[in-house]
């Protein structure tokens, strides 16, 4: 691969290299990662702006939801810092809708004792409960059908390709 690499911290389903891959179209080299000042959350179908849900109920409904992360002092985010190109990366922005819906933010995650810069993306909505409070210790990284997520990032990754 002739692109430069960065790093993207993926969290909630973007930990599964499945989903990496039906995003970008190759499956990544990743390792486990945390982040640390930030809390996972779930944002439910009504919690999301109208423009946005819009444009998901293409594949999606009412029962849809999502992760999200927002900073949070004394929290941390478990995930995957993943090894893509920059082309990659725009492909994930595409997916996660970028500046639409999620915001494509520069962080500092820690993997395998040593401190890598990242991007992910966030959703700072202070109103959004955590994923702890909604399911506790065990949160599942699907919070839709993994299969209909998967076809369906395949099937706009063909769009955007």
């Amino acid at each position: 691969m002739n692109q430069k690499l960065i790093y993207y911290f993926g969290y909630g389903a973007n930990v599964d290299a499945d989903m990496l891959e039906a995003i970008i179209g190759r499956r990544p080299e990743g390792k486990l990662a945390k982040l640390k000042s930030f809390e996972l959350c779930v944002q439910h179908w009504h919690e999301i702006e109208e423009k946005v849900r819009n444009l998901l109920a293409k594949y999606w409904n009412e029962s849809f939801r999502s992760y999200s992360i927002r900073p949070a002092e004394s929290e941390e985010v478990q995930g995957i810092v993943w090894e893509i190109t920059e082309q990659e990366h725009k492909r994930i922005g595409k997916w996660e809708l970028h500046k639409l819906w999620y915001m494509p933010t520069k962080v500092f995650v820690e993997s395998e004792g040593r401190i890598v810069e990242a991007m992910t993306e966030i959703i700072n909505d202070k109103s959004l409960r955590t994923a702890l409070e909604i399911h506790g210790e065990s949160c599942p990284v699907f919070l839709n059908d993994k299969n209909k997520m998967l076809n369906t990032a395949r099937k706009e990754r063909g769009v955007l390709s």
